[in-house]
């Protein structure tokens, strides 16, 4: 497991749980930049890309800081057959504040969220440039085979899969968050924050970073004003049923993890994330919010259906 912070945080965001600095633009008029979706909100520009594709950030002048996330795909959940079933681990999440950047363009990747499979399969790699490049999910296992896959997050499995920071490629004053599948008995897969589970099948919870507003509502602070962010990179949830009517299902984690199939009434998906993860219910299970690099719920019946993992996210924001 890894859940690393390599640059010393503001006392005021680390009591809020929000982690990072603030990106200022450098002097000369402040970034010029076009790409992606952009919004604007208090004192910042976001630039938005979430659509499996590659685009670019383009800097057409002025220069300065800018606040960079960068989230894998989601692993896909494992497709049963009659046997306990692991959820499809988070895609990595990497965030940055106060990278430097100039006119040019920079290329940017998001990644794809895992097929539905046995084993599930691992998420898209996201990137900005060749500086922040985000591992894809592992895929989730399971009975019918075996340990879950390695990735930004591990999935879960007879033995859960890995988290490896050397799988991604990231600055050594940037964030970067991952966590280990679950093991045992159809285990969930790891999110960004802590890692997946075996007994309870509820896939990992993913980190909070505020970069764009969330669905909670502004914290005012000392200029700019910060907003409470989204949870990124939720772990699917695992079901270590038996392929019966004695499932053991699990809600997805927060920040977009899909919730795993099973009998006893519909299962929850990750929510406060970009986009909820999907539920499960006796025959689904659900699939990663989109953007937000959540894993896929398992599926222990072979008769149903497994949640593939949601795409990954880009955002670039600096003061304007």
């Amino acid at each position: 497991m890894f859940n690393e912070q390599h640059k010393k945080e503001s006392p005021i965001l680390g009591l809020l749980g929000l982690g990072g600095g603030i990106a200022r633009a450098g002097g000369g008029g402040g970034i010029d930049a076009s790409g992606g979706t952009t919004t604007t909100f208090g004192s910042y520009k976001a630039h938005i890309f979430e659509h499996p594709n590659s685009d670019n950030f383009v800097v057409n002048s002025g220069s300065g800081d800018v606040d960079i996330l960068v989230v894998g795909g989601g692993g896909g959940g494992n497709a049963g057959g009659s046997g306990k079933s692991g959820g499809g681990g988070a895609g990595a999440v990497i965030h940055e504040t106060g990278f430097s950047v100039s006119p040019g363009t920079y290329p940017i990747t998001v990644g794809a969220g895992g097929a539905v499979g046995r084993p599930g399969g691992d998420g898209g790699n996201s990137s900005f440039s060749s500086t922040h490049i985000a591992r894809g999910g592992g895929g989730g296992g399971g009975t019918n085979v075996g340990a879950g896959r390695d990735g930004g997050s591990g999935g879960g499995g007879s033995t859960g899969g890995s988290a490896d920071p050397s799988l991604s490629t990231y600055p050594g004053d940037a964030n970067i968050y991952g966590s280990n599948g679950g093991s045992g008995t159809g285990g969930s897969g790891g999110g960004a924050g802590p890692s997946g589970t075996g007994g309870t099948n509820q896939g990992g919870a993913g980190k909070r970073i505020a970069i764009v507003p969330g669905s909670t509502g502004p914290v005012t602070l000392p200029a700019p004003e910060i907003p409470l962010g989204y949870y990124w990179g939720g772990g699917g949830a695992g079901d270590s049923g038996d392929g019966s009517s004695a499932d053991n299902p699990g809600s997805g984690g927060l920040g977009g993890g899909g919730a795993s199939e099973g009998g006893g009434g519909p299962q929850q998906g990750g929510g406060s994330a970009w986009t909820a993860g999907g539920d499960g219910d006796a025959s689904n299970a659900g699939s990663g919010g989109a953007g937000t690099g959540g894993g896929g719920g398992g599926a222990s019946n072979s008769a149903d259906t497994a949640g593939a993992g949601g795409s990954g996210i880009v955002i670039v924001r600096y003061l304007v």
